[in-house]
C-alpha cells in the first residue's frame, strides 16, 4: 500500500526554496505561487506513479555528466564519485558515452 502524499508540505517546500532563492518578495506569495505550480503537477499527474530522478541541484542529466567530465582528471576518481553521488561505473559509463561521441 502506498504512502498518502501530502501536497501542502511540497507546497510549503517549494515555499521556503523559492524565498531562500531570493525569487518571491514574501511567504503568502511564495505559497501561493508553490500552490499554483503543485496543483499543476496534480492536474497533470494526479493518480499515477510518477518517479522523480535525484539530480541534486542539476537540471539535468547532461549537465551533471558534462560537469563531472570537466572536474575528473582520471586520478580524483573516488572524489568525483562522492561529490556526484554515482558509482565507478556510472563515472566510466559517461566517460565512454562522452568519448564515442
Amino acid at each position: 500500500m502506498s504512502e498518502s502524499f501530502d501536497y501542502r508540505a511540497v507546497a510549503e517546500a517549494f515555499a521556503r526554496r523559492l524565498m531562500e532563492c531570493g525569487l518571491v518578495g514574501n511567504k503568502s506569495e511564495a505559497l501561493e505561487l508553490s500552490i499554483a505550480s503543485v496543483e499543476v503537477l496534480r492536474a497533470r499527474f494526479g493518480g499515477r506513479e510518477m518517479y522523480m530522478p535525484k539530480r541534486d541541484g542539476f537540471i539535468s542529466r547532461t549537465d551533471r555528466d558534462s560537469a563531472l567530465l570537466r572536474e575528473w582528471n582520471g586520478r580524483n576518481t573516488s572524489e568525483i564519485c562522492e561529490r556526484y553521488g554515482i558509482s565507478r561505473r556510472t563515472l566510466y559509463a559517461v566517460s565512454s558515452r562522452r568519448t564515442i561521441r
